[in-house]
């Protein structure tokens, strides 16, 4: 790429990236780029165009899937939408964004039971909170009353179903390598 094809490409730019907006006011400004600016320019350029290869190359569909996440974005969702658990096993509702090392995802917690708890991702124990994929103490942050037994069930799904639909989708980051898709109950975890 040319000196004058990089001024060119900087002086038309009109996306979000703040370095190349920058530069875009200097040259503006001064009617010229340094050397070093153009070097710069030419590898955000050629950046940009490096990961929109990538996601053309990419045919990611997760949409649908549930994936279990790890605690620590588990906590920035909690942290992020003012939650009192932390949701483990998300339903992925879309991708709203990617860079070369990270997806930009929308979910919701799984209504679906998966063996673990969904709030919290400990194996559960006991008959009735494997039924309903909740253990006592989360269902008690989520803000719905654990059944005390098998008649209880019924009722508790319902309105842990509601509770889920209340709080609704939330959107987070999860590094590509740590994307890891939810088979469900007694099947192994797959790295995505």
């Amino acid at each position: 790429m040319t000196q004058e094809e990089v001024i060119e490409k900087v002086k038309n730019y009109e996306g979000e990236n703040n370095f190349m907006k920058s530069l875009k006011r200097g040259l503006t400004k001064y009617g010229s780029l340094t050397e070093s600016q153009v070097s710069a320019a030419i590898r955000v350029i050629e950046g940009a165009r490096r990961h929109k290869q990538a996601q053309n190359r990419i045919n990611v569909n997760m949409v649908g899937d549930t994936i279990k996440i790890g605690r620590k974005i588990a906590l920035s969702i909690k942290k992020e939408y003012d939650l009192d658990f932390h949701p483990i096993l998300i339903d992925i509702t879309s991708m709203t964004g990617m860079t070369d090392k990270a997806f930009r995802l929308k979910g919701k917690l799984t209504k679906e039971n998966g063996g673990i708890c969904r709030c919290c991702g400990k194996t559960l124990t006991d008959e009735i909170s494997q039924v309903t994929g909740v253990g006592p103490v989360c269902a008690k942050y989520v803000g719905v009353e654990h059944p005390k037994g098998k008649d209880g069930v019924e009722k508790f799904m319902k309105d842990i179903s509601k509770k889920i639909d209340e709080i609704g989708e939330f959107e987070f980051w999860i590094p590509k390598k740590s994307i890891v898709k939810w088979e469900g109950k007694g099947r192994m975890l797959s790295n995505w």
